[in-house]
């Protein structure tokens, strides 16, 4: 049954901004035309590359919605007039309605100076003898702007020339510019194109590994340079993705939020299942202290529920139905919300303070200094190793003892080093009022002195709260890379599509996993067994959802809400909705229609909550409505 549900106020006005719809930077078709690809080793022969495996692995991209694969054309190939593992490679892409993307190299420009001779003429020959009328697109040399050789423009674009005229030979021929690496870097594409290089390849190509919602910001620097030389192309992007290589926790905050936070709230009486956690997150100053995986380990793994709180919130939260908020991610606040911050704590709630010399800046006033003149109103006392009293103290900057307070039943201590920027300040009872209390956590030192870098503050006076407190430096958000991997998959290909894109390789199809520490070897969105990461499952939802022959994607940027459209073959119209900076809570969407819900990793969603749904760096389709708003 149709049904109309429609609110006034949309997103856009809430937040006094206007939304960007996007137009396409570059030549492109109206419908996607097989626009997925991966990036695999077939071409090469041992145990890190994928020959052994390719049947499957074909197989496997084709299960999912993929119909290119890019593959290295490399010397060993081409020296001789025929190849096994060449013509074995282009019978099997074949065998799976695949069309290959070959790059081709000369590995004079990989010297550091150039020597003319013979060898790559004499591959290029072997190439139009043997293999040319199996290839539709062929790159020239993978990145071959991060080579240092002299010169390296003018013989790039020489040897570019060399291959333009195999389309003499094969006229369904395109040619691909290099895999354009490092983006911030344009001389090499001035270069070459100042050189004319324009005038011998068909296609743009280019190579991102930015965070999706950065992409645009490259591609603006590639439309650049078209305008400025006069030129124009179709746009691939041959490489993107994200490895998921394994961390140590150590560096972040996981620790702490995992055991120290829990072991707190059981001192003060406070159960985390079913707890309305609170989380600072507001949209229009951008003040965002969590990510999705964050939130995840930190909070929804312990039972308890986010609870998103705007600095203009603070004010009016009620401790009693949100007991604890989470106040920053770094030394930084809005000090015009700090009255509404001692109001919550004044009338019992507790506040989490996770990093550095709390409260330092004020970001009301430009990230002013303020010292330690916004925590002494929490009766929080700071001692810093530069101060006169710290020098009288001895106090370290870089301590070289460390170890972890028994007073909460967690042993929880962390070290120091300064060229990293791991320095220590210390908290101490100077500015307790009243009955209130502090109990160390951690505590650090040297010889000369030793004091509390982590700490329970626990009042009893005017203000009758409580806050969870570390001073540690220079730790890293902690991220879930399986799962932040499967998040970026639909935003790199949605986003890129948008600005014109025809077609986007993911680099790779598969991990070869030998070490799980090393970034190369686990950008696959399967393993080296072949078995799923979550990406694959969100590949293939994406694919479902907007196979080849939909309509390019038309995205509308509003703030921090992405909402693209599409319709599919079938008819269908397809939204999909995220917001990359991660989960802002149940937001309400109107729609015409009876539309289905699914989230990034192809699950189905009940409307559990009329219309209400959870926004959130992986993205939510939305099935068969005509119209869809965030509000």
């Amino acid at each position: 049954m149709r049904r109309y549900l429609f609110i006034i106020i949309c997103i856009a006005f809430v937040l006094g901004m206007k939304a960007q719809i996007v137009t396409p930077y570059f030549q492109c078709s109206s419908k996607l035309e097989e626009p997925y690809g991966f990036v695999a080793h077939l071409t090469r022969n041992n145990e890190r590359w994928d020959y052994s495996t390719m049947k499957r692995q074909l197989q496997l991209m084709n299960e999912i919605g993929a119909s290119n694969v890019r593959c290295d054309l490399d010397d060993a190939l081409l020296d001789t007039k025929s190849s096994t593992i060449l013509t074995n490679v282009l019978y099997m892409v074949e065998q799976n309605k695949f069309n290959m993307l070959g790059i081709l190299y000369d590995s004079e420009l990989a010297k550091k100076t150039w020597k003319d001779n013979s060898s790559f003429i004499s591959r290029m020959n072997n190439l139009r003898m043997s293999y040319l009328k199996d290839f539709t697109y062929l790159e020239f040399y993978n990145e071959v702007n991060l080579k240092k050789q002299q010169r390296l423009a003018e013989h790039y674009v020489d040897d570019l020339k060399k291959v333009y005229q195999l389309k003499k030979i094969n006229s369904k021929l395109n040619v691909l510019f290099l895999g354009l690496a490092n983006i911030t870097d344009m001389n090499f594409l001035d270069e070459t194109m100042k050189n004319g290089a324009y005038r011998y390849f068909d296609i743009m190509n280019y190579h991102t590994y930015s965070t999706p919602e950065n992409i645009p910001t490259d591609l603006a620097k590639v439309k650049a340079n078209m305008t400025k030389y006069n030129w124009s192309k179709p746009l691939w992007i041959s490489e993107c993705g994200m490895p998921t290589e394994k961390d140590s926790t150590n560096n972040t905050n996981h620790d702490f939020f995992c055991n120290v936070v829990p072991a707190a709230f059981k001192r003060l009486g406070l159960k985390m299942k079913g707890m309305n956690y609170g989380v600072m997150k507001d949209m229009a100053k951008q003040y965002y202290v969590l990510n999705d995986d964050e939130q995840q380990d930190y909070i929804k793994s312990f039972g308890a529920k986010p609870y998103f709180v705007t600095l203009d919130g603070i004010a009016h939260l009620d401790p009693k139905k949100v007991p604890v908020l989470l106040l920053t991610k770094d030394e930084s606040f809005y000090g015009d919300a700090m009255d509404g911050v001692v109001s919550y704590v004044k009338r019992g709630g507790t506040i989490i303070l996770p990093y550095g010399s709390p409260l330092y800046y004020d970001s009301s006033l430009g990230g002013k200094a303020f010292g330690e003149s916004y925590a002494n109103r929490l009766h929080i006392g700071m001692l810093y190793w530069w101060t006169k009293e710290g020098k009288q103290l001895q106090v370290p900057e870089t301590p070289t003892r460390h170890h972890g307070s028994t007073a909460l039943q967690v042993n929880y201590t962390y070290g120091f080093n300064k060229s990293k920027g791991q320095t220590a300040y210390f908290l101490t009872d100077d500015r307790l009022q009243g009955k209130d209390k502090m109990t160390a956590i951690s505590l650090a030192g040297s010889n000369d002195y030793q004091g509390v870098v982590a700490a329970l503050y626990q009042l009893d006076s005017d203000l009758k709260g409580n806050i969870i407190v570390q001073t540690r430096l220079s730790t890293q958000r902690y991220v879930n890379k399986e799962m932040e991997q499967a998040r970026r998959v639909a935003r790199i290909y949605l986003i890129s599509f948008a600005y014109g894109v025809d077609k986007v390789f993911w680099y790779k199809f598969r991990s070869y996993e030998k070490d799980p520490y090393y970034t190369e070897d686990n950008f696959g969105i399967v393993h080296s067994d072949l078995t799923p990461k979550p990406a694959y499952y969100a590949y293939k939802t994406m694919t479902t959802l907007c196979p080849s022959g939909s309509t390019r994607p038309v995205l509308e940027v509003s703030g921090d809400i992405y909402k693209a459209h599409w319709t599919r073959p079938d008819g269908k119209v397809i939204w999909a909705v995220w917001n990359p900076k991660g989960d802002c809570g149940l937001r309400q969407l109107s729609y015409i229609g009876s539309p289905t819900f699914y989230d990034f990793m192809g699950n189905k969603l009940r409307n559990v909550y009329k219309g209400k749904y959870n926004i959130t760096s992986g993205v939510l389709y939305v099935v068969g409505c005509k119209d869809l708003r965030v509000h």
